[in-house]
């Protein structure tokens, strides 16, 4: 596919099968959570990635937020890597601050870490997030969150980033549960047809009943589409975070590289 200098990210709400891409390394990526905003004990969270090109020829990268909203906007454009170099982009919100999902495409494959940083009085530190590799859809629709905990040393939060085909809305539902297979609560979101969103939740809308070993299950329970599910658990004392990658057990179907490159087209 030939590229022009600069690599536009559009938004299209059509579908239009196309070959599935490698987990381990691709053109197209989904980032769960990026941000640019106040944490819960006073620190900033911001976010940051690093990419390297495996190739002989240039790497131009379009990075892409989507919020809960379905609203999406370019946080970064045309962005060059030369032939075996590494780029890392720092803060790549900005002061304009918000939190979504971070679509990241690239003229052809190249590798990606990216990391919450965490700036407060108590210094700086960083939490890897893990770009999706796994994503479920209407027939493999389940993806799991364990070693969740809330309590009064940790808190932990549930997100997902989500695609609707066209046509339909579809449903994602989050259930928690305690170490004892007990359901703690659910909750169900809509993603309306062609659309897409990212969520995040504390399990304390879901339970205000203390938990130190829990898990949850992120589900897509109507319609059609895909989701990738994360969790964290951040420390109440520090405000360090692990970051939980959702699991589905099988490997990511096709549809989900056919879902995404259908909602961003690159020209």
């Amino acid at each position: 596919m030939k590229m022009p200098k600069t690599v536009a990210l559009f938004i299209l709400l059509a579908v239009t099968p196309i070959a599935s891409f490698a987990a381990s390394m691709g053109d197209t990526y989904v980032i769960p959570v990026a941000a640019h905003t106040s944490g819960a004990t006073g620190e900033t969270w911001t976010s940051e990635a690093s990419f390297f090109n495996p190739a002989s020829d240039p790497l131009l990268l379009d990075l892409a937020l989507v919020d809960s909203t379905g609203a999406s906007r370019s946080v970064a454009s045309g962005v060059t890597v030369a032939a075996n170099a590494t780029v890392t982009l720092r803060d790549i919100i900005g002061a304009a601050g918000g939190s979504g999902a971070l679509i990241v495409a690239g003229n052809h494959p190249f590798a990606i870490t990216s990391r919450a940083v965490a700036t407060s009085a108590r210094g700086t530190f960083n939490e890897s997030i893990v770009p999706a590799t796994e994503f479920i859809d209407a027939v493999t629709h389940d993806a799991f969150l364990p070693g969740l905990a809330a309590n009064g040393a940790t808190r932990s939060n549930i997100g997902f980033f989500a695609a609707a085909d066209r046509g339909a809305d579809m449903t994602v539902t989050i259930t928690l549960f305690g170490p004892a297979g007990t359901q703690l609560g659910t909750r169900s979101f809509t993603v309306p047809g062609g659309g897409m969103t990212q969520v995040q939740i504390s399990t304390q809308t879901l339970t205000a009943a203390s938990f130190g070993e829990g898990s949850a299950r992120v589900s897509i329970t109507g319609g059609n589409g895909i989701a990738t599910a994360y969790g964290s658990v951040v420390d109440n004392a520090t405000g360090e975070g692990v970051f939980i990658a959702g699991t589905t057990g099988v490997a990511a179907p096709s549809s989900a590289a056919a879902a995404l490159r259908t909602h961003f087209t690159f020209w």
